[in-house]
This record gives C-alpha cells, structure tokens and sequence, in this order.
C-alpha cells in the first residue's frame, strides 16, 4: 500500500445534443460522467453516472480549478488507490 495519495488530473464527460429552437442549430450540453488522468504514470480510468445508457460521440474537457473549499463530491468516485497496475 502506498504512503503517497495519488494526485489525479480531473476532466468533465460531457455529451452533445443537436436541436432546432427558431430555425436555428444549437447544441445542448449534459454532464454524464467524470475522467481521471493519474499524475503519477499517466493512467486514465473514467466513471460514467449511475442509470446512463451512452451511445454516440462524446467530449472530455479539463476541469477548470476553482478556489479549495473542502472535499469535492467527484473525490469519491476517484480510482482506487490500492487496484492493481
């Protein structure tokens, strides 16, 4: 067991919907899951959210940082410390 919490790269899943609202082409964007990029070896592991059926393209982007203001609820849903690899 490591003595060192691994520090992760965090990235939204995002998904996108074309419709038609005036004549015009829009895009709506929904949130369905986060990625994780590990610090350490590069490793990317993902969790999609609970009840979602995914098909079609999709979009990872960076997390913006924002100011620290405790635990952030992705935090639970990081890979676990002990897996294998």
């Amino acid at each position: 067991m490591s003595k060192h919490k691994r520090e992760y790269h965090i990235f939204d899943l995002i998904i996108g919907e074309n419709y038609q609202s005036g004549g015009e082409a829009k895009t709506s964007w929904t949130s369905v899951g986060t990625v994780f990029r590990d610090k350490a070896n590069g490793k990317i592991s993902g969790r999609i959210k609970d009840g979602l059926a995914l098909s079609g393209s999709f979009i990872i982007r960076a997390r913006e940082e924002k100011p620290d203001f405790g635990p952030k609820a992705d935090e639970k849903d990081a890979p676990n410390q002990n897996a294998p690899g």
